[in-house]
């Protein structure tokens, strides 16, 4: 039984992601159109950035930590149509280290519930 799914032979006419994960029997060269491109991603960077962020934002109050989320959250759907990811990704570091600087200039201000270093922000690689 295969409840609400099509069969993996009806699965060619429909995109790969209303299924979520693909049946391991399937190649995702299956799903592929004439105009379909290849993501370019680095999985191991990727993988690293939460760990680099939690580094970064730890001691970050509610509301700090929600201004880093939404000028994350924009970067990303920014890059929404973005084949690839590795240029999402290093909008994302940019946009963090520009964050991180417009909250160490408001606690010139105001004082905050933490101290900014000079050295929390990200060095970006470029890849031309």
């Amino acid at each position: 039984m295969h409840g609400s799914q099509p069969l993996p032979s009806q699965m060619d006419s429909y995109p790969p992601h209303l299924f979520g994960s693909v049946p391991p029997n399937l190649k995702m060269a299956e799903f592929k159109t004439p105009d379909a491109k290849e993501i370019i991603i680095d999985l191991f960077a990727v993988d690293q950035l939460p760990d680099e962020i939690a580094g970064k934002t730890n001691g970050f109050s509610v509301e700090q930590l929600e201004q880093v989320n939404a000028a994350l959250m924009e970067a990303i759907w920014a890059g929404r149509n973005e084949w690839n990811r590795n240029k999402v990704l290093e909008r994302v570091k940019v946009t963090l280290s520009e964050v991180l600087k417009d909250i160490k200039s408001m606690q010139a201000i105001l004082p905050g519930s933490f101290t900014l270093s000079e050295s929390d922000s990200f060095s970006v690689e470029h890849d031309d």
